[in-house]
């Protein structure tokens, strides 16, 4: 008998095995069976590997076990003139590189050296980087002799990937209604004046504020921060202070920025 004889021998075997009613039934559950398990298997693969990368804390922040973190991009030291002989350095801090981590706290020194490169003074400070956002850091050379800051991100510095989808921790709803800047000529100073309204319905503990005094041409003549306490849901808060005037520019434009630290729970009241 040939090989092809053989096996067509076999399969009609097969097929009579298989014509009798039990035994068709007991081959239909096994391929049912087959199909319905087949689906558990692999999701419960996909299930095991998900937690085994992954966990949630109570506040609702996805952190990964192996973050992949980017550097941050930290520009060239800008310096503003005042007329009151001060100079006002500031850098920014942008962290495009990274859009779903931030880092919380963020804990930095921030040396302000002289044209030779010395170290005047240094001061270590606590922050927060949000995702795909920029920050900036600000610091006044009173005595005239600063040129540039050098940043140090300490190791105590936090990094947390945040869950975009969380719904609870994440960017609140404020805007900017108005926003105005004072410049008297009987006064040393500039008067600086915002108003913020709270859409949201959580209270933010703290929101802080970036204040930019640009020319007719946009320059940045003057920069500063400024932060408050306490903003209820559905409220409005205004602000006033006073900003030495440039020296030999005039003040035109005031742009206002705000940033809350959503990725801190303790930054809301539910």
């Amino acid at each position: 008998m040939t090989g092809a004889g053989t096996w067509q021998t076999r399969i009609e075997r097969w097929s009579l095995y298989f014509q009798g009613g039990v035994r068709r039934a007991v081959l239909i559950f096994l391929g049912i069976s087959i199909l319905l398990l087949t689906p558990s298997y692999f999701f419960g693969q996909f299930s095991s590997y998900l937690f085994g990368k992954t966990w949630i804390d109570n506040n609702n922040i996805v952190n990964t076990k192996e973050l992949v973190i980017n550097d941050f991009e930290v520009s060239d030291t800008q310096i503003v003139e005042l007329a009151n002989n001060q100079k006002e350095l500031y850098v920014s801090v942008n962290n495009k590189n990274n859009p779903t981590i931030g880092f919380a706290p963020w804990v930095y020194t921030v040396q302000i050296l002289d044209d030779e490169g010395s170290i005047i003074s240094q001061k270590t400070n606590n922050s927060y980087i949000l995702p795909e956002e920029n920050t900036f850091v600000v610091v006044r050379s009173e005595n005239n002799e600063g040129s540039k800051i050098n940043l140090i991100t300490e190791p105590s510095t936090n990094p947390v990937k945040y869950n975009p989808n969380n719904n609870k921790l994440k960017k609140p709803n404020v805007k900017i209604l108005n926003q105005r800047i004072i410049n008297e000529k009987d006064n040393e100073n500039l008067i600086i004046q915002g108003t913020f309204l709270n859409e949201d319905l959580v209270e933010i503990k703290t929101v802080n504020v970036l204040f930019i005094i640009r020319d007719n041409r946009e320059s940045v003549i003057g920069i500063g921060t400024y932060s408050f306490n306490g903003f209820g849901p559905k409220s409005q808060r205004s602000f006033e202070l006073e900003y030495p005037k440039p020296a030999n520019r005039d003040p035109k434009i005031l742009d206002l920025r705000w940033s809350v630290n959503y990725l801190d729970p303790n930054s809301f009241t539910f």
